[in-house]
C-alpha cells in the first residue's frame, strides 16, 4: 500500500468510526437532552413568572440534582456490564444485569427522596435569605417524590442503550417533553383557571409525575417487546436473590460507585456555586441559573456522545478489539469538538436570544450576558471531559478518573470561583470562570489517562460465572 493509499485508508477509517459513534449517539443525545429538556422547560416557564420564582427553582433543585446524579452514576456501572456482555455475545446476561441495576434504582431512589426533603433547611443553613430558603424547600419537596421513578426509568433506558436500542428511551422522553409543556402552562402559570399558579413548585411537581409515567411506560414496553429468553429477563427468586444476582450487584456497585462519587462531587461543586450565587443576590442567582440551564442543556449532547463512546468502547473490550477501543475513544472526542463549534459561537456573539428564553428583567440580562460568554468558551473543555469519562468507563477504568474530577472541581474550580466572584468582585461571571478552570484541568488529565491505558491490553470486567 502506497503512502497516499494508507492516508486515504486512515481517513476513511476515521470517518467510519465517527459515523458509527454518531449513529449510536444521536438517539442517546436526544434521550439525554429530553431528560434535561423537562428541567429546561420548567426553568424557562418559571422564569417567566418572576426572577424570584426562578431563584426558588435554582436553589431548590441544586442539592437534589447532586443526589440524583449520584444515583444515575451508580447505575452506569450496569450499562458498562451490559455493553461488554452484549459485545461478547452473552445476551442472556444482559437481563440479569438489568435486574441488578433496577434494584439499585429502587433502593437508592427511596433513600435519596428522603434526603431531598432537607433542601429547605440546607438553604437556610448556608445563609440564604429566609424567603428564598422557604421557596427552595417547597421545590425540594416536589422534586423528592419523583427521584425513585426517574432512577428506575434510567435503569431500563440503560438496558436498551447497552443492547444498541437507544431509540426506545428517546421516543419515551420525546413524549414526556411534549406533555410537560401543557402541564406547566396549567400548574406553573395557571392557564385555564383549573388551579392557582404554583410557580416553581408546580413546575417540579409536573416533572416528578412525568418521571413516574416514563418508568411505567418503558417497563410495559420491555414486558411486551423484548424476548425474555434471549436476554435473560427472568423474574424468579434465584434471579433476584441468588448468588449470581448478588455477585452482579456487587460488580455494578464496584464499577458504579466511583462513577457515582465522581458525578456527585462534580454536581456538588455546581450546587456550591449556585449557593454562592445566592449570596450575591436575587439577580445574580437568576443569571447563574439561566446560564447553567443553557450549559447543562448543551452538556446533554456531551452526555449522549459520552454514553455512545462508552458503549462502543465496552463492545470493543468485550470483543477483544484493542484497536476498536482506541478508535471509539478518539472519534468521540473529535465529534464533540465539531458539534460544539456552533453553540459556542452563538453564546459568544449572539447571547441575548438565548438568555431571554429564561429571563426578561434587564438587570438579570446584564449579568447573564457575561456569564453566557464565559460558558461559551467552557463548553469545549466540558465536552472533551464528558466524552473521555465515557471512554474510560467503557474500558472499566473508573477510580483514577474519580480522583481527577475531585481535584479539578474541588481543587481548582471552587477556589477559583470564590476568589474571582468575591475577592476580585467579578460576581456571577467569576463563578463561571471557576467552572472553566475546572473543565480545562479535568479534560486535559482525562485525555492523558485514556492515551495511557490504550497502550496496553484492556480486559473485560467478569460477570457471573466468568
Amino acid at each position: 500500500m502506497t503512502e497516499d493509499q494508507s492516508s486515504t485508508h486512515s481517513l476513511a477509517s476515521i470517518k467510519s468510526q465517527m459515523s458509527e459513534t454518531l449513529r449510536l449517539a444521536a438517539p442517546i443525545m436526544a434521550a439525554r437532552a429530553g431528560i434535561l429538556a423537562m428541567v429546561l422547560i420548567d426553568s424557562a416557564m418559571t422564569g417567566r413568572v418572576s426572577a424570584r420564582e426562578l431563584a426558588y427553582f435554582g436553589l431548590g433543585i441544586a442539592p437534589q440534582l447532586v443526589l440524583t446524579l449520584v444515583g444515575v452514576g451508580l447505575l452506569q456501572g450496569g450499562i458498562v456490564l451490559i455493553a461488554q456482555a452484549y459485545g461478547a455475545g452473552e445476551t442472556q446476561k444482559c437481563g440479569a444485569i438489568w435486574l441488578g441495576n433496577l434494584s439499585h434504582g429502587v433502593v437508592f431512589g427511596l433513600a435519596f427522596a428522603g434526603l431531598a426533603l432537607l433542601g429547605g433547611p440546607l438553604a437556610a443553613l448556608v445563609g440564604i435569605d429566609p424567603d428564598l430558603a422557604a421557596g427552595a424547600g417547597r421545590v425540594a419537596v416536589q422534586f423528592a417524590w419523583g427521584i425513585p421513578g426517574m432512577l428506575c426509568f434510567i435503569a431500563c433506558q440503560y438496558f436498551f442503550e447497552g443492547i444498541k436500542k437507544p431509540k426506545v428511551g428517546m421516543i419515551a422522553l420525546a413524549i414526556a417533553v411534549a406533555a410537560n409543556i401543557p402541564l406547566n402552562l396549567i400548574f406553573v402559570m395557571g392557564w385555564g383557571g383549573w388551579v392557582s399558579p404554583m410557580g416553581a413548585a408546580g413546575a417540579v411537581a409536573t416533572t416528578s409525575f412525568l418521571r413516574w409515567a416514563l418508568f411505567i411506560g418503558i417497563a410495559f414496553y420491555m414486558a411486551i417487546a423484548i424476548d425474555r429468553r434471549v436476554y435473560g429477563l427472568i423474574l424468579s427468586k434465584a434471579s433476584l436473590l441468588g448468588p449470581t444476582a448478588q455477585l452482579i450487584r456487587q460488580r455494578i456497585r464496584r464499577l458504579g460507585a466511583p462513577i457515582a462519587l465522581a458525578q456527585g462531587m462534580q454536581s456538588a461543586a455546581f450546587a456550591a456555586l449556585t449557593l454562592m450565587a445566592g449570596r450575591l443576590g436575587q439577580d445574580s442567582v437568576a443569571a447563574h441559573q439561566a446560564t447553567m440551564m443553557l450549559n447543562q442543556f448543551l452538556f446533554m449532547v456531551t452526555v449522549g456522545l459520552g454514553a455512545a463512546t462508552s458503549v462502543r468502547v465496552g463492545h470493543a473490550v468485550g470483543d477483544g478489539d484493542q484497536t476498536g477501543v482506541r478508535a471509539a475513544g478518539w472519534s468521540g472526542v473529535s465529534l464533540i469538538v465539531l458539534v460544539m463549534i456552533v453553540p459556542s459561537l452563538m453564546m459568544t456573539f449572539y447571547p441575548f436570544p438565548l438568555i431571554r428564553i429564561f429571563v426578561t428583567e434587564p438587570s438579570v440580562i446584564a449579568i447573564a450576558r457575561w456569564t453566557v460568554l464565559v460558558a461559551g468558551i467552557s463548553i469545549f473543555f466540558d465536552g472533551a471531559m464528558g466524552v473521555m469519562l465515557g471512554a474510560l468507563r467503557g474500558a472499566g477504568d473508573v477510580w483514577l478518573p474519580l480522583g481527577i474530577q475531585i481535584t479539578a472541581f474541588w481543587g481548582f474550580a471552587i477556589p477559583i470561583a470564590f476568589v474571582l466572584a468575591f475577592s476580585a468582585q467579578l460576581g456571577a461571571p467569576g463563578l463561571i470562570m471557576g467552572i472553566l478552570g475546572g473543565t480545562i484541568t479535568a479534560s486535559s488529565l482525562l485525555i492523558l489517562r485514556f492515551r495511557s491505558i490504550t497502550t496496553r491490553s484492556i480486559l473485560r470486567v467478569p460477570v457471573g460465572a466468568d
